[in-house]
């Protein structure tokens, strides 16, 4: 954790991988200011596409595993904030069974990547 701007105690910093810039423009519009009210300081960052393009997309659960790992070295927690319906190789798989496969990969690798879940755009109205 790290100490807040006003020192008066400290903040948890959450990095929410992001599928593209929507999703951005989402986190940072919406959730971080709201969750920085709560100590916690929620900040967006893009997953590649494979080209190496910032521009995000083919997500899939060993592309997230592994920047998961990569990011987990700069924040206290990583989440995901990616498109369901968008999933490279879901294979009919729900949220939360991706989210599982999510984490056991990422879990092979590095015992402290925990909890790592997916939200479904289309549920909060987000096109």
């Amino acid at each position: 954790m790290a100490q807040d701007a006003g020192g008066s105690g400290f903040v948890t910093r959450v990095c929410i991988v992001c599928e593209g810039a929507t999703e951005v423009e989402f986190i940072k519009i919406c959730v971080t200011p709201h969750l920085l009210e709560h100590g916690v300081y929620a900040y967006p960052t893009i997953i590649r596409a494979p080209s190496g393009r910032g521009r995000g997309g083919h997500v899939t659960v060993d592309r997230l595993a592994n920047f998961i790992l990569h990011e987990y070295y700069s924040a206290d927690r990583v989440t995901t904030f990616v498109d369901f319906y968008g999933f490279k190789g879901a294979g009919g798989r729900t949220p939360e069974e991706l989210g599982k496969a999510i984490v056991d990969k990422a879990e092979q690798d590095n015992a402290r990547a925990r909890n790592a879940w997916l939200t479904m755009l289309e549920e909060w109205g987000v096109p």
